[in-house]
This record gives C-alpha cells, sequence and structure tokens, in this order.
C-alpha cells in the first residue's frame, strides 16, 4: 500500500492544482479561495486565479461564492455543508496517489519543494502516520512492536 506524506517542517498541505485535480477525479468540482488582508489589515476570502497553483492558507468549497467575502459573510450552512477540509483526504487513497505521482513538485504547497513523498508499505501492515513539527514519518508494526520509517 502506498501513503503520501509530507517531508518538511510544517504541516501536510497540497497545491492548488493538487486539490483541483483530485477532487475532478472524485467528480465534485471545486472553488479555492484564498485568504488576503484588506486595507485595514482585516482578513477576507479572494477566489484564487486559475494560474495560481501554489498559494497557502486557502479554504475550499464545493459551491461557488462569488469573487471575494469576508468568512463572517458565508451563512453557517454554507461552511457546514460546503467548505472540503482537503488537509484530511485520506492519505492512502488511490487519487491521492496518482496525482501526487502525476504532478510531482506541481503538487506541493508554497511552502518547500521536496515537501511530498509516497512510500509503500506491506499491505498486511498494522501503521500509522507519526509526526513532529510537520515532518511525517509512518510507524509499522512488526512483531508487536512498531517501528519507523522515513
Amino acid at each position: 500500500m502506498k501513503i503520501v506524506l509530507n517531508n518538511v517542517y510544517y504541516q501536510f498541505d497540497l497545491s492548488t492544482l493538487a486539490v483541483k485535480e483530485y477532487f475532478k477525479l472524485k467528480g465534485i468540482e471545486v472553488y479555492i479561495y484564498e485568504i488576503a488582508n484588506d486595507e485595514n489589515g482585516k482578513a477576507f476570502l479572494r477566489k484564487a486565479e486559475a494560474s495560481k497553483d501554489r498559494i497557502s492558507w486557502c479554504y475550499c468549497f464545493s459551491k461557488d461564492l462569488g469573487k471575494q467575502l469576508y468568512p463572517q459573510q458565508i451563512s453557517k450552512e454554507d461552511w457546514e455543508k460546503h467548505c472540503i477540509d482537503y488537509l484530511k483526504i485520506d492519505r492512502t487513497d488511490k487519487d491521492l496517489i496518482s496525482v501526487v505521482e502525476r504532478l510531482g513538485k506541481k503538487a506541493e504547497s508554497r511552502y518547500k519543494d521536496n515537501c511530498l513523498r509516497i512510500i509503500e508499505v506491506p499491505d498486511s501492515t498494522d501503521w500509522y502516520i507519526d509526526e513532529m513539527c510537520g515532518t511525517e514519518c509512518v510507524k509499522i508494526g512488526i512483531n508487536n512492536e512498531f517501528k519507523t520509517f522515513y
């Protein structure tokens, strides 16, 4: 089984291109909104430009909420029904693996290059993702002990 891991300091993240490609494979149209600040320093959401493939701190919605808006303008129903937490995608998801393999560095967020890697573990193995400061490894159960694989 293949698993996508974060290889650098900070949390697991994907480029907006990777998010769009992943959800396209799932048959879901998504709209990416990046966080920006207005002239008073107040945060608002702005629909990401199609050409911006590597932004961070963004929200993903299954509904077009317009060009830009303040978070408090989004109804509770829209937050609950249409906001997709793409950071919680199953790391063994075959579509995620496919997108990361196909896009390579273009699947990575803007923080660093080489931030994603794919490792393989035997299908019948007990395992979990462990992390320290965002850098992840896989702990694999062997003979009732968990060993670390980077």
